[in-house]
């Protein structure tokens, strides 16, 4: 109920400033300004509405039962305000978070669908922060949108992280940048001793080649939230970017990991590797080949190594619709896919790309100013034999498509659709006769 009270507060708070900068001109400071009126400071006030149904099947991939079969529908909502002043801003932005899904048959609170109280999932800030220059340095603090070079290792671009960050720019495209993420305060231990937080150092630079960018990124995540010792990561992150025609863009990029566990100093050994190509063949079709590796485990665990490439991401779909999104689990020599790797929730959990070969042949096409369709097919590898299982690499394929049409002024409609088709590495004792599974998306989508 506390919690409950303070989450209402704050909206209250949002919502009541809002109001009274927009209401009644008169009433408006005058050193203060919103959109429409000229002075000091500019307060915008804007955000995002959204309805999407999902409806799936098989996702728990056996042939025995229903489990794996469900229709959800989800309202979400981000309601934004920035104000600006001079060279400085703040902005507030709260966001309905993921766990608003609910069955169509009933709602949480157990009142019938489109009835009773909507189910709006948990109401967090998903921006909050100040931003102002200081010397020649551009500083941000406080709860904010980012990531590491193509988000491959960090990614807190959908609900933020607590953050402090200061950036140089060098030039108009060029810059270089220190910061620190917060993980974890106190930890598991519960003690308040700064010794026993987890958070990721970083330093990031952005180079212009002329045409080309080169990014490289270095942090260090230091991990005391369960352990006395903590845990020691180091990632050095680079990517390449650019056109090699006009009409042929490229991405490459690696990451490489070090450093050592708290219990019992095995040493981290992960990587990862990707390659993308974007064609625009015409004015309206575009056509993309990519490949994204990431190591898994191939030893045990008493060889003394950490091979898994190790991430910080966010609870959204990357390379694929349905698995390790919705379906989650590595083939790694001893560590067999097994019915527990598979996401509670189906696409509410943290994606765990590590152990997987990604390599997508992907094609869109824009059907008219307003109509946009998208078609990618997937195939899926493990990086390793399951050889505790069956011996195999190969985890499936998978192809998604997608569909887009503007109804009017800032209003979208979208259609995400997808089907898994589970390889030789899924075969289980328990599940000989794995099916497919498929997953549909639409979704309304209002900005202003």
């Amino acid at each position: 109920m506390r919690k409950l009270t303070v989450v209402a507060m704050a909206v209250l708070a949002v919502l009541a400033f809002a109001a009274s900068v927009f209401a009644v001109q008169a009433e408006i400071p005058a050193n203060t300004s919103a959109v429409v009126a000229k002075a000091k400071t500019q307060i915008t006030l804007g955000g995002e509405l959204a309805i999407r149904g999902r409806l799936y099947k098989n996702l728990d991939l056996e042939s025995s039962n229903s489990m794996g079969d469900d229709a959800l529908y989800q309202y979400q909502y981000i309601l934004n305000l920035t104000a600006v002043t001079g060279k400085t801003k703040g902005v507030m932005e709260l966001y309905s978070g993921q766990s608003g899904w609910v069955g169509f048959s009933s709602n949480s609170d157990g009142t019938s669908s489109f009835r009773g109280p909507v189910n709006g999932g948990d109401i967090m800030f998903r921006q909050l922060y100040l931003a102002f220059p200081v010397m020649g340095l551009n500083v941000s603090v406080g709860h904010q949108l980012g990531q590491l070079g193509v988000a491959s290792f960090l990614d807190f671009s959908k609900e933020g992280a607590d953050m402090i960050l200061v950036s140089y720019p060098i030039d108009k495209k060029s810059s270089v940048a220190l910061g620190t993420i917060k993980l974890d305060e106190n930890g598991a231990l519960g003690n308040d001793n700064i010794d026993q937080d987890a958070n990721i150092y970083f330093a990031t630079a952005d180079i212009d080649l002329g045409g080309h960018m080169l990014g490289v990124n270095i942090s260090r995540t230091a991990d005391q939230s369960t352990a006395l010792s903590g845990n020691e990561l180091w990632n050095w992150g680079v990517t390449l970017k650019g056109k090699l025609m006009s009409n042929l863009s490229y991405v490459f990029a690696g990451d490489l990991q070090r450093g050592e566990t708290s219990d019992n100093g095995n040493k981290y050994r992960g990587y990862h590797l990707r390659g993308v190509l974007n064609y625009q063949a015409t004015s309206a079709l575009g056509l993309k080949l990519a490949s994204i590796y990431y190591s898994g485990e191939k030893g045990t665990a008493t060889d003394g190594k950490v091979e898994g490439f190790q991430t910080y991401l966010e609870d959204k779909a990357y390379a694929t619709f349905i698995y390790g999104y919705m379906i989650r689990g590595t083939v790694a020599a001893n560590n067999p896919i097994a019915a527990s790797t598979i996401g509670a929730g189906y696409g509410t959990g943290i994606p765990v790309p590590a152990g997987t070969w990604f390599n997508v042949l992907g094609a869109n096409y824009k059907i008219s100013k307003d109509l946009k369709a998208g078609l990618d097919f997937i195939l899926l590898r493990g990086t390793y034999k399951n050889n505790a299982n069956t011996n195999s690499k190969k985890i499936g394929w998978e192809l998604d498509a997608n569909i887009a049409y503007n109804l009017g002024d800032n209003l979208v409609y979208s259609v995400t659709a997808g089907m898994f088709d589970p390889g030789s590495a899924w075969a289980r004792t328990n599940f000989p006769n794995d099916k497919n599974a498929y997953a549909f998306e639409h979704k309304i989508t209002y900005k202003f």
